[in-house]
């Protein structure tokens, strides 16, 4: 019997206090986005000089710099230009540029409009997937099912860049501990070069890859036991107070009490147990009943991409209003949450609230939309513009003599 620590580099030692250790491995391949829309470009050059870039894209100021620095222009001649998309899931951030460059260029050099629409298999073909992932899996626990310590080696297969690997496997790695608080724990990561097709963003981005494998390892302990996963699971769970591997402190953490709510409502006992009679009487035909946390990180890790933007206009005429915001519609309903913010905001019906195109010319410098961030972070720069808005114009009615009363009970 070792130290915690010696287990963490030796995990054929047995730390103290553990009756046994297990070893697994859980993989999972790639996973390709099929969004609904291929990768799609239209670009058109201006009569200036500039170009307008229409693109199916979840990042438009990345298609922007990309452009300007393949055409030599500065970006303020190059517009990209996004109405919605027809589904994203992260396949439309970093690649998209490798789509409307060529398209962008054909444009210029010919001064004529330039269209190009991917086939799907194509499209499949060049576009990365989400990262297959390998993880190793090394677990102590003891005889009643509790695990004291554990440690998990995760591989990415990053394919032939490095595109958002080292920050996928980082992100894995943040995530290695889903909502429990292992005793010894200790996680490790690595990206491999291959000679697939460069592997990107994808939904969730590390996430079900590294909670896969830790739920495997939880489940073979359940088995070799013969404790309830759920029971093994409940006791790991999170309390307040608790501190993350990577030195975060948990404050109003929940989690324990959402787990207890949710047994309760969902009958999870009474359940399970008929499950388990049905199974013992059928040989053939299986039923199977499981009960999971989830700890899932929003926005980027990157504090300097977690901003919104958003310009709010009132039309003189008759007061309707028009949002055009750095967030792209990706198929969230992200245009719908920002028209009802800013209906709220400014007092006025949604139904006189317009958005409209994201558009690098209106929102600059707008980060991508992704990482769950899209309307959290345009929805407050909405907000705050629209209640700006608002204050002036209440202020502009009053010095005019406009009794604002009933707006202001809005």
């Amino acid at each position: 019997e070792g130290s915690d620590s010696e287990w963490l580099e030796d995990p054929a030692v047995l730390p103290p206090g553990a009756d046994g250790v297990l070893s697994g491995v859980q993989r999972s391949g790639m996973q390709a986005h099929f969004y609904m829309e291929p990768q799609a470009v239209i670009a058109q050059p201006t009569g200036d000089g500039g170009i307008v870039v229409d693109a199916s894209t979840q990042s438009p100021d990345s298609v922007q710099g990309a452009v300007s620095g393949v055409l030599k222009l500065l970006q303020n001649q190059v517009r990209v230009r996004v109405r919605s998309l027809g589904g994203g899931f992260g396949g439309k951030t970093t690649r998209t540029p490798y789509t409307a460059v060529p398209v962008a260029l054909a444009a210029f050099k010919l001064n004529r409009p330039v269209r190009l629409a991917i086939d799907r298999n194509v499209d499949t073909a060049i576009i990365g997937k989400r990262h297959a992932f390998e993880g190793a899996y090394h677990v102590a626990y003891k005889d009643d099912g509790e695990i004291v310590a554990m440690t998990t080696d995760l591989a990415a297969d990053g394919g032939n860049t490095i595109d958002c690997s080292f920050f996928v496997i980082h992100v894995a790695q943040l995530h290695a501990d889903n909502c429990y608080l292992v005793p010894t724990f200790g996680v490790d990561g690595t990206v491999y070069k291959t000679n697939a097709t460069s592997n990107i963003s994808m939904r969730a981005f590390g996430v079900v890859q590294t909670i896969l494998a830790q739920e495997d390892a939880i489940e073979q302990v359940g088995y070799r036991t013969g404790i309830a996963p759920e029971t093994i699971r409940s006791r790991l769970l999170y309390r307040s107070g608790d501190s993350t591997h990577y030195g975060e402190q948990l404050e109003d953490c929940t989690i324990r009490e959402n787990w207890d709510r949710l047994m309760r409502d969902a009958d999870f006992e009474r359940r399970a147990e008929a499950i388990a009679q049905f199974n013992a009487a059928n040989r053939w035909k299986k039923r199977g009943i499981a009960m999971i946390p989830l700890k899932y990180g929003a926005q980027y890790e990157v504090p300097a991409l977690n901003y919104g933007s958003a310009l709010v206009s009132v039309f003189a005429g008759d007061g309707s209003v028009v949002v055009q915001c750095g967030g792209v519609e990706n198929g969230q309903g992200l245009q719908t949450k920002i028209a009802q913010i800013a209906a709220r905001a400014l007092g006025v019906d949604v139904a006189g609230v317009t958005v409209t195109d994201a558009d690098t010319s209106v929102t600059a410098n707008a980060t991508s939309t992704g990482a769950d961030s899209g309307a959290d972070l345009n929805g407050w720069a909405t907000y705050i513009a629209a209640r700006q808005l608002r204050t002036r114009l209440e202020q502009f009615a009053e010095a005019a003599g406009i009794d604002t009363s009933p707006w202001r009970e809005q």
